[in-house]
């Protein structure tokens, strides 16, 4: 493996948190969250997009580099970079409170877990290594944009 492979490697997996052996997803939002709260406390609202935006960015790079390799899987669970940047969608319009971070996780990974409609439907896009590396990240953000959305709802009544 080329040092870009094994840094590639490195962001695809979340610092190897996709390769716990159960539950890689779950492992690879939980370890988004700290980096969530700092950016949430320290950066603007911009700042904090840009931030999901350069590890979007980043993570379709990883993406590319490394699912080559696992040509069988398209969507080999130990890629957990998507979590990461979905969890950073689901929480970039919502307060930096406890109760955000933690229903956040809750509400993202009950959508990436079940794939309601039009998640499942992403995470089905095919053809070349560019739209299935977005396929990857996709689905993630799909369910980011609901997980946000009852997230909202949940703290407008509580």
């Amino acid at each position: 493996m080329t040092q870009k492979e094994r840094f590639a490697d490195l962001i695809a997996t979340w610092f190897t948190l996709g390769d716990l052996p159960k539950m890689p997803g779950t492992w690879g939002t939980l370890g988004a969250i700290p980096l969530a709260v700092v950016g949430k406390l320290y950066l603007s609202s911009y700042g904090f997009f840009l931030l999901g935006f350069i590890y979007f960015t980043l993570g379709m790079w990883a993406i590319m580099t490394i699912l080559p390799k696992t040509p069988e899987d398209k969507d080999p669970s130990r890629i957990v970079i998507d979590e990461v940047v979905g969890y950073l969608l689901t929480i970039l319009f919502l307060p930096a409170t406890w109760t955000t971070f933690v229903l956040g996780f809750v509400f993202f990974r009950l959508f990436d877990i079940t794939k309601p409609w039009p998640v499942n439907a992403a995470e089905n896009m095919g053809g070349s290594l560019r739209n299935m590396a977005f396929a990857i990240m996709a689905d993630d953000l799909i369910a980011a944009l609901y997980a946000g959305f009852c997230v909202y709802v949940v703290q407008l009544y509580i």
